[in-house]
């Protein structure tokens, strides 16, 4: 299973059982800051470290591993893998795109999350400007 696991929910945990109920054995790809933020426009809300921990600690994961860039991406249709992914950046380089069954309020969050940062950048880039203009 690949995916970037921002902001942990219960549609991941949702996509992660429908994999655990399909294979035997279930590694899972979370995607590095960097990566993730070429993929999406944006950057992770939660740090890759956590995110790795945080899907670490759940029962439905047999491995997890930390992706830095396309080129470690597990290959795709091995004999004995089927790759599996929610991330819709990643369509035709895996194998399943999962839908979860379950929804998560956690894009809400994000999005409000994303909005202040995004008046506080403002707010500190007109601060500047002012100073520059009175200096």
């Amino acid at each position: 299973m690949i995916s970037t696991f921002d902001m942990v929910n219960v549609a991941d945990l949702d996509l992660l059982d429908q994999v655990q109920q399909a294979c035997d054995e279930v590694t899972v790809v979370v995607l590095g800051d960097d990566y993730a933020e070429r993929l999406h426009g944006r950057a992770p809300v939660i740090p890759e470290d956590e995110r790795h921990g945080l899907v670490s600690a759940l029962r439905s994961t047999d491995e997890v591993v930390l992706c830095q860039q396309e080129d470690q991406l597990p290959r795709r249709g091995g004999p004995d893998a089927t790759l599996y992914s929610d991330e819709q950046a990643l369509v035709g380089k895996v194998d399943v795109v999962l839908t979860p069954t379950r929804r998560s309020a956690s894009s809400q969050l994000r999005n409000a999350l994303n909005h202040q940062a995004l008046n506080h950048q403002a707010h500190t880039t007109s601060r500047s400007n002012d100073e520059d203009l009175s200096a």
